[in-house]
C-alpha cells in the first residue's frame, strides 16, 4: 500500500507531466461525476412520485368524503320531507320520528346522533333519547348560521359534547317555511370514523396528514391528529386563498397544516363547501434517499481512491534500467508502426473506456433534461446502456489489478451472460445493436478462462469485425456447445468446446490503417484462444473477413490453462 501511495505522489509531482496528473485527476473525478448524475437522477424521480402519490391520495380521500357528505344530506332532506306542515313543538314525543331518526344514526356509521332543533334553539326532537329533554342550542356556530339565512350544508367547528364528551363537528341545514327560518336538522359527526379509516389505508406513515378544511381555513380535523380540545386550528393563509381560487393544487416547500416543510396538494369536494387536503413531510419522503446518497458518495469515493492508484500504478512504473533489451526493442517498435499499443493492458483499457464513454453517452441522450415522463419511454435501452457501462468499467480494473500478476486468474465463466454484457457495452458504439442468438442447448455454456480477458478478447472480435464491413451488414453472434472428434473441422483438437460464432451478411477487404487495426484485434483474440486450449478461426468472403469463431474448451472440471 505504501508503494501504491508513493507512486501516486510521484505521478502528481512536477516528474509526472501534466498528462499524466490529468489522466489521475479525470479517474479521481469520473466516479465522482457519475455519483452526481445517479443521485439527481434518484432525487428528482423520489420527490416526482411524492407528487403523484399526494395528488392521488387528495383526490381519493376528497371522493369519499363527498360520498359520506352527500349520504348525509339525503338523510336530512328524507327527514325534511317528514316534517312537512308539522310544527316542531309537537314532535318531541313522536315515537314515531324518534324511530326514523335512530335508524339514520344506524345506517350511517359517520354519525354520532341525528336532531331537530325548533325555531327557538332547542333540540325538539334527537335519536340520543326518547323524549328528548329541552337543551339550548342557541349560541352555537350552526343555528347561528341558519337563522343568519345559510342556505346548504353548513358545517361546524369542532366541539366537545356535553354528552358524550368527546370532540365532534355538525352538519346542519336549515328549515324555510314560506321565507322564514323554522328551525334546523342536524346531524353529529364523529371523526374517529375517518381517522380509524385513513391510518388503515392511507396514512400508513405518521409524517402524512389528512385534513377537512373548511372554505375559510378553519380544519374540521386533522388525522392522524385527533384533536383534543376545541380550539379552533386554521390551515395556513396561502392554502386557504389557493384553495379559493382553485379546485385542486399542490403546494411544496412550507408546512400548509403544520410548521414542517412538507408536499401538500389539495381537491375541493365537488358537493359541499370543504376541501380535502393531503400532506406528507419532505424530510420523510426524501429520507430514504439520503440513506442511498450516503452509500452512493462513500462507494463513489472508494472508486476514485482506486482509480487513482489503478492509475498511478500503471502510469508510475518504475524504467527498467538501461531500457528494453535490443530483440525487445524491436518488437515495441515494430507494434508502434503497425498501430498496435506496446502494452496490451493500455491497449485493453483504451478499448473499453471508448466504449464506456459512447453507453454512458447513449444513456444520456435517452434522458432530456426537461422531458416529463411519457409512456414507451426509453427506460429498458437507458437500463441497459448503464448496466453495459458499469460492466466496462469493472473490466478496466481487472486488466488493472491483473497487471499486478503474469499468471491467469482464470475461473468459470457463463458464456451467454458475457455476451449480453458485451451487446449492453456496444449499444453506443455499435449500430444497429449486436444481436446475440440465444441457443437452446440443454446443457450451460460455460468456459474456464481469465474473465477480464476473455471480455476484451470478445470486444476486439466485436470491433474487427465492425470494422470490416463499414458500409453496413447485421453483425450477430450465437454460442453453441460443439463437440469435436476426428480432427474435424480441421485444425482442432478433438474434445468438447464452447464455439463462439461471430458472423455479419456484409464485408468489404480493409486496406491501409483499417486493414492493419482489424488484424492487429484478431491476432491478439487468436493469441488469447491459444493461451486458453483453443482456437480461433476465420471465414472470408473475396478477401474480406465476414466472421469468426473462437473455440474454448468447455468447463467440465476446474483446471489451469496450459498456456500464460
Amino acid at each position: 500500500m505504501g508503494t501504491a501511495f508513493a507512486r501516486v505522489r510521484r505521478a502528481l509531482s512536477e516528474r509526472g507531466g501534466f498528462r499524466t496528473r490529468a489522466i489521475l485527476i479525470a479517474c479521481a473525478l469520473a466516479p465522482l461525476v457519475l455519483f452526481g448524475i445517479l443521485s439527481w437522477l434518484d432525487y428528482d424521480t423520489t420527490l416526482r412520485r411524492a407528487r403523484q402519490d399526494a395528488m392521488a391520495n387528495a383526490y381519493t380521500l376528497a371522493e369519499h368524503a363527498d360520498q359520506v357528505f352527500g349520504a348525509v344530506d339525503v338523510a336530512l332532506l328524507q327527514i325534511e320531507f317528514a316534517l312537512t306542515d308539522r310544527l316542531l313543538t309537537e314532535i318531541r314525543t313522536d315515537g314515531e320520528l324518534h324511530r326514523m331518526l335512530s335508524g339514520i344514526n344506524r345506517r350511517l356509521s359517520a354519525l354520532e346522533s341525528v336532531f331537530v332543533v325548533d325555531g327557538a334553539g332547542s333540540i325538539a326532537a334527537s335519536s340520543r333519547a326518547f323524549p328528548m329533554p329541552p337543551y339550548d342550542v342557541q349560541s352555537r356556530e350552526y343555528f347561528v348560521a341558519g337563522k343568519n339565512g345559510h342556505d346548504g350544508l353548513f358545517f361546524s367547528v369542532p366541539f366537545r359534547g356535553q354528552f358524550s364528551r368527546s370532540i365532534a363537528f355538525t352538519a346542519s341545514r336549515p328549515l324555510q317555511r314560506d321565507g322564514a327560518f323554522h328551525g334546523l336538522l342536524g346531524v353529529t359527526i364523529f371523526p374517529e370514523y375517518f381517522h380509524s379509516l385513513y391510518r388503515g389505508a392511507f396514512l400508513p406513515d405518521t409524517h402524512a396528514v389528512a385534513a377537512l378544511m373548511r372554505r375559510d381555513g378553519t380544519l374540521i380535523f386533522k388525522s392522524p391528529e385527533p384533536r383534543t380540545g376545541s380550539d379552533n386550528a386554521t390551515a395556513d393563509p396561502a392554502l386557504v386563498a389557493l384553495a379559493a381560487g382553485q379546485n385542486s393544487g399542490l403546494v411544496e416547500g412550507r408546512g400548509m397544516l403544520d410548521a414542517r416543510p412538507s408536499i401538500t396538494a389539495f381537491r375541493a369536494l365537488p358537493n359541499v363547501p370543504l376541501v380535502m387536503v393531503y400532506a406528507v413531510s419532505e424530510a420523510d419522503v426524501l429520507a430514504g434517499w439520503r440513506v442511498r446518497f450516503a452509500g452512493y458518495g462513500v462507494a463513489a469515493a472508494c472508486a476514485g481512491v482506486l482509480f487513482t492508484i489503478g492509475g498511478a500504478l500503471i502510469l508510475a512504473r518504475p524504467a527498467i534500467p538501461g531500457g528494453p533489451p535490443q530483440e525487445m526493442r524491436g518488437v515495441a517498435e515494430r507494434a508502434r508502426t503497425e498501430g498496435e499499443p506496446a502494452s496490451r493492458t493500455e491497449r485493453g483499457a483504451d478499448t473499453v473506456l471508448s466504449t464506456v464513454i459512447a453507453a454512458l453517452g447513449l444513456a444520456r441522450r435517452l434522458v432530456p433534461d426537461d422531458a416529463p415522463p411519457a409512456a414507451g419511454a426509453p427506460d429498458a435501452r437507458l437500463r441497459e446502456a448503464l448496466e453495459g457501462a458499469v460492466h466496462g468499467v469493472f473490466t478496466v480494473q481487472r486488466l488493472i489489478v491483473g497487471t499486478r500478476s503474469r499468471a491467469a486468474d482464470a475461473r468459470i465463466v457463463n458464456v451467454n451472460s458475457a455476451l449480453d454484457s458485451l451487446r449492453k457495452l456496444l449499444l453506443g458504439t455499435m449500430w444497429p445493436a449486436i444481436e446475440v442468438i440465444e441457443g437452446h442447448a440443454e446443457r450451460s455454456l460455460d468456459v474456464f478462462v481469465d474473465p477480464a480477458r476473455f471480455d476484451l478478447a470478445l470486444l476486439d472480435l466485436a470491433l474487427g469485425l465492425n470494422e470490416a464491413a463499414p458500409g453496413g451488414g447485421h453483425l450477430r453472434v450465437e454460442a453453441t456447445r460443439r463437440a469435436v472428434r476426428n480432427g474435424e473441422p480441421q485444425g482442432i483438437a478433438p474434445g468438447d468446446y464452447v464455439a463462439i460464432a461471430f458472423w455479419r451478411d456484409a464485408g468489404e477487404r480493409a486496406t491501409g490503417e483499417s486493414g492493419i487495426r482489424i488484424e492487429t484485434r484478431l491476432r491478439l483474440v487468436a493469441q488469447f484462444a491459444t493461451q486458453s486450449d483453443g482456437v480461433m478461426t476465420r471465414q472470408e468472403r473475396a478477401g474480406a473477413v465476414i466472421g469468426a469463431t473462437l473455440w474454448l474448451p468447455a468447463a467440465l472440471v476446474r483446471r489451469a490453462p496450459r498456456k500464460s
